[in-house]
């Protein structure tokens, strides 16, 4: 073996070209692969730092007749709690972003109330201090609260002495009992913990779903034996409570992709399977390049046979070679793969950084080192497995005749090697249709958005303290001076408040009961997404009034409760007739909510870019049902950022312990929202591109090896009244026929597998029509048309005497 690596490394030194040629095409796939490899591992096996991630699940309820899971409501919890014999233990949180006082400016940090029993499931202690005790849980005795070890750091200066002292939380004053390790993150970019503290009323609810619900499996438990369980249990209770759980199942998702989110894992999947095809690609793309080498090196190979050598042997040869070819185009590909992780982590911004799970744990690592080079050892074999098995299949006779034609020149060798080429070109094809339909859902994501005109909104987060608006009157005031200060500011046209804002991912749906069409079970219930808005919030946002009137000023607490619904909603409940004057109220038809007069219908508004259809939606006026969490949004004619001091400023004036955060244009929002669709599509961009490359190269090199190989055939011809355009025709032909054929070959595997991603598998990639399959081979046809056009060139050059004394 050591004399074969030495052999190799002289031959390849005196090919400089064709080493050089193969290794950085081999480097590009292999990079490719080790850089989606090291975003995988973090994303798939390492998106929580937490001991023993495989025997924990998170539970969510799932709706009838839905695919999404929402939260738990907080009896059902309990109940589940109680009854499941599947689980070591139970715990449930539930998010609560909360104004942190007293010490330095005002600041909102993201907060979690947690079960008694979270952090020992986790399974993770504290670096400082101590976890809640059991006691502390109930209502009055939450006076505590655990600190992340970055707000720590952060807010405090890593100062232990704050361990027993108090913070200032929502007006409310809490001792800090512990500090968690830098390592735990979870939930995601959790500033403190405080415990989940629910009154015996809230625990009794059974509609409200506002918690999600943590276990680990038992010893011997799979999760498919958990899932029947809990959904055997949720059969019982929606016999017993029929009007809010009967046909609700419940979800059980392994913790790592609970933490990633479907789509993370969908599109790491699909990067993975892109790289993939890129390798596949260069393999080809190799292998046909050391066909034509191979041809050279025909008479070699045959006096090596002559002389003794067997057929393995000669294999054994080659196969060391590419190799060797691979192994360096490897080391090569893990420097461009550390460019590239480098590149994608230094683009991403901080604070949505800090919500990917697993995003921290991108880096080229051992385990990244290792793949890379099994990939490389195995790119070489099967880029040289072929050839070689082809090279040297040899007839010694023919061979060694002085200027006798190299037996490369057989028929089934063009036949494997333009198989080869076609193959490359099909696996253009399919990979080119997955990136144009992803470059096609970002354009339509970004194409959604332009009618708010998000280059001149500004828009904002706040969360009133319960302790301190707990009344309706009191969030109503600040909200009516808030918007009058943020209206009067220079350069503002408009302000408002909504409670999410569109292309925000929260779950605001919400069942609600039509007057006249009572429903008596959750399985037939009506939902909507249910959002509270000012009265100039549709104007503010460009949002169309349809029919009807919009909120005014008069639509008051006390006075008639009314409601506007989106243009969906309307056709789906009142096909034939106008829904207004109509009433509808929230939750069953029983519920003590009141009823509200329908007095508009605005147009649809995409509250998720990945959702094609828009949701049902119901609007309520802010003076009627005040909620403590809200977003503003100010229309400008100036930079929308350039408002933002004026505007934390003018929200002090009248509360200077109300923080905003998420100061931020809607430009930004948006940009934000459709990161990962925006990433997927620049990654698959990436990827096409070099498909599309090295599918014209293998063209290119087919072509060009077929010119030098029929110099006699292409003077002959000439010799005999041939002309340049026969013969540029007659290469050129060869070219796009090879190019058709794999385009024939492509298009039916492209097809299945866009229908299968498009088929709601992956967020923004639709099902392909004809038009994406007709740029596809616009776009083969020229790259095809250019790589046969510079050998067809070349052959046309050729001196008809000088070719017929080709050898």
């Amino acid at each position: 073996m050591w004399k074969d690596v030495r052999f190799a490394f002289r031959t390849l030194r005196k090919s400089p070209g064709f080493t050089a040629i193969a290794v950085i095409v081999l480097a590009l796939g292999i990079g490719a692969n080790a850089a989606i490899f090291s975003v995988a591992d973090a994303f798939l096996l390492k998106p929580v730092n937490l001991p023993d991630t495989t025997h924990l699940v998170v539970m969510l309820e799932q709706p009838p007749g839905e695919r999404y899971g929402a939260g738990v409501a907080p009896a059902n919890f309990q109940d589940w709690a109680q009854q499941a014999k599947s689980f070591d233990g139970m715990t449930a949180w539930m998010w609560d972003a909360v104004n942190l006082t007293g010490i330095g400016l005002p600041e909102k940090v993201q907060g979690y109330r947690v079960d008694k029993n979270f952090f020992a499931l986790c399974g993770v202690a504290p670096y400082l201090g101590r976890t809640f005790l059991p006691q502390e849980d109930q209502p009055g005795a939450d006076t505590v609260a655990v600190l992340s070890y970055v707000l720590w750091q952060r807010r405090f200066g890593g100062d232990p002495a704050i361990i027993g002292n108090s913070i200032h939380v929502d007006g409310r004053a809490l001792t800090v009992i512990g500090i968690m390790p830098k390592s735990f993150q979870f939930p995601l970019a959790t500033d403190l913990w405080i415990p989940l503290a629910y009154t015996p009323k809230y625990w009794g609810m059974r509609s409200w779903r506002s918690l999600f619900v943590m276990g680990k499996l038992a010893p011997g438990v799979t999760a498919a034996a958990a899932r029947g369980e809990l959904n055997t249990i949720e059969a019982r209770l929606g016999d017993a409570f029929p009007a809010a759980l009967q046909g609700w199942h419940v979800l059980l998702t392994p913790i790592r992709l609970f933490a990633l989110g479907d789509d993370a894992h969908d599109y790491t999947l699909l990067l993975l399977a892109a790289a993939g095809f890129v390798l596949l690609i260069v393999c080809a793309n190799v292998a046909n390049l050391q066909f034509v080498r191979g041809a050279s090196r025909a008479k070699e190979i045959a006096i090596r046979a002559a002389l003794g050598g067997s057929r393995w042997r000669i294999v054994r040869q080659l196969l060391t070679e590419s190799i060797m070819i691979a192994v360096v185009g490897g080391l090569l590909g893990i420097v461009f793969a550390y460019w590239t992780i480098h590149a994608v982590l230094a683009s991403m911004p901080g604070d949505v950084s800090k919500t990917i799970a697993g995003w921290n744990a991108i880096h080229v690592d051992f385990r990244a080192l290792v793949f890379t080079m099994a990939v490389a050892i195995f790119a070489g074999m099967l880029a040289g497995m072929l050839p070689a098995l082809g090279n040297t299949r040899v007839r010694l006779g023919d061979t060694l005749k002085e200027g006798g034609r190299s037996g490369s020149s057989g028929r089934g060798r063009h036949r494997l090697r333009n198989s080869l080429v076609v193959t490359q070109v099909a696996l253009a094809v399919v990979l080119l249709t997955i990136t144009g339909l992803s470059v096609r859902g970002f354009r339509q994501a970004q194409k959604a958005t332009r009618d708010y005109h998000p280059d001149s909104l500004l828009t904002m987060v706040l969360n009133l303290p319960s302790a301190r608006y707990g009344e309706p009157a009191q969030r109503v005031e600040f909200f009516d001076q808030a918007l009058s200060r943020l209206s009067s500011l220079p350069g503002v046209t408009g302000a408002a408040t909504t409670t999410f804002l569109p292309y925000i991912f929260a779950n605001t749906n919400q069942d609600f009961s039509i007057e006249g069409r009572p429903w008596t079970s959750a399985a037939e219930a009506r939902s909507a997404n249910t959002e509270i808005v000012s009265p100039n919030y549709f104007r503010v946002m460009g949002i169309p009034l349809i029919q009807g009137r919009e909120f005014t000023e008069e639509d008051a607490a006390g006075k008639p409760e009314v409601v506007l619904i989106s243009q969906t909603l309307a056709r789906r409940y009142w096909p034939n007739e106008s829904p207004i004057g109509h009433r509808l109220k929230s939750g069953n038809y029983t519920s003590h909510s009141p009823w509200a007069t329908i007095v508009g219908i605005v147009s649809d508004v995409v509250m998720n870019w990945s959702d094609p259809y828009p949701p049902y939606a119901l609007y309520h006026p802010y003076r009627q049902a005040s909620y403590t969490y809200a977003s503003l949004i100010i229309r400008t004619t100036v930079n929308p950022e350039s408002l933002a001091p004026a505007v934390r400023a003018a929200i002090a004036s009248v509360d200077p312990d109300q923080p905003l955060y998420d100061v931020r244009s809607m430009s930004e929002v948006i940009r934000e929202s459709t990161i990962s669709i925006t990433y997927v599509a620049v990654m698959m961009t990436a990827l096409g591109f070099l498909a599309l490359v090295l599918a014209a190269l293998g063209v290119y090199g087919v072509l060009a090896f077929a010119v030098t190989e029929s110099t006699h055939e292409i003077g002959l011809r000439m010799a005999l009244g041939a002309l340049p355009g026969d013969v540029l025709r007659l290469i050129v032909g060869r070219g796009m026929l090879l190019a058709g054929f794999g385009l024939l070959a492509g298009v039916p595997v492209a097809y299945w597998a866009a229908r299968t991603l498009g088929a709601g598998y992956i967020s923004g990639i639709s099902s392909p029509g004809a038009v994406i399959f007709i740029e596809i081979a616009l776009v083969l046809a020229i790259a095809a048309l250019a790589a046969c056009w510079f050998p067809a060139r070349r052959a046309t050059r050729t001196e008809p005497m000088a070719a017929l004394r080709y050898e």
